[in-house]
């Protein structure tokens, strides 16, 4: 049961190492705000999935009810930042992907260089699309509290 602690243990160090390697040394103005959600470490420790969200841009008020539930990502640009920049109709997700698969040599030796581990995990990154379906999810509450208000009122 130790090594599923032990493996645990690096998948968290993983993503805290990651997080702060994708903001603080990765200059791609591919990548948007990215947010590793979750790492999960293969029991030898020799792979890593790494998944990760993209942050978009919250739909304006004056928006339409679709609009707004789809979360905004109708033609958005990802938010800016330190090195970031363009705009994309998936809210950067694509772009992001491909900032990510290109930095995978250096961010694997940067963590090979934190993390003093015997072998270095090879990293593969996949989007999590939990973020955009929670987002999605509370879009329609949103809209279904406020027609129950409106319906009080009337």
């Amino acid at each position: 049961m130790l090594g599923g602690k032990r493996t645990e243990r690096v998948a968290e160090l993983i993503r805290v190492e990651l997080g702060t390697l994708i903001l603080m040394k990765l200059k791609d103005p591919r990548l948007g705000f990215v947010t590793i959600t979750r790492v999960e470490v293969s029991p030898d420790l020799r792979h890593a999935r790494v998944w990760y969200s993209v942050l978009k841009p919250q739909a304006s008020a004056g928006q339409s009810g679709q609009q707004a539930a789809d979360g905004g990502q109708s033609k958005t640009a990802p938010a800016a930042g330190p090195g970031r920049s363009g705009q994309t109709a998936d809210g950067g997700q694509s772009k992001t992907a491909e900032a990510l698969e290109s930095a995978r040599g250096f961010l694997q030796h940067e963590l090979s260089a934190a993390l003093k581990l015997r072998l270095t995990p090879v990293l593969s990154f996949e989007l999590d699309h939990s973020v955009d379906h929670s987002m999605q999810i509370e879009a329609i509450i949103r809209q279904i509290h406020s027609n129950d208000d409106k319906q009080k009122d009337e």
